[in-house]
C-alpha cells in the first residue's frame, strides 16, 4: 500500500484486514514509524501513512514534535510485539491504549 487513500479506513495498518479495534502512537515522527514497523508495517509504508497524517492538517504537533494518531489494528497484529497493549474497541467512553514515545 502506498497511501492511505488506498485502503479502507478501517482496514488494519499492519494485514489490511477490516478491524474494529485501534491503537494510539503519541510521539514524533520517528516515533510513529518505529513502533509501525514493529507492528509489520513496510517501512516504506510506515513513513508514507506518517507523513500523510502529519500532511492532513488533523493532529496537534506539539513543539517537540509530538503529536497523536489512532491507527486500525487488528487483535492478531497486535500480539507479534510483547510489550505493546492490546488494541481496544473505538469506545466515546474508554479510551483507546496509546503507545507513547518515552
Amino acid at each position: 500500500m502506498s497511501s492511505m487513500d488506498d485502503v479502507d479506513a478501517n482496514a488494519c495498518v499492519s494485514c489490511d484486514t477490516t478491524s474494529e479495534t485501534y491503537l494510539g502512537i503519541q510521539g514524533d515522527e520517528d516515533w510513529h514509524i518505529r513502533v509501525l514497523g514493529t507492528l509489520g508495517l513496510p517501512w516504506d509504508d510506515a513513513y508514507d501513512w506518517v507523513n500523510e497524517e502529519i500532511d492532513s492538517g488533523r493532529h496537534e504537533i506539539t513543539s517537540g514534535g509530538r503529536f497523536t494518531v489512532v491507527y486500525p489494528l487488528c487483535p492478531e497484529c497486535a500480539t507479534r510485539v510483547s510489550g505493546y497493549p492490546a488494541p481496544a474497541l473505538w469506545d466515546d467512553d474508554e479510551p483507546v491504549p496509546i503507545i507513547g514515545q518515552p
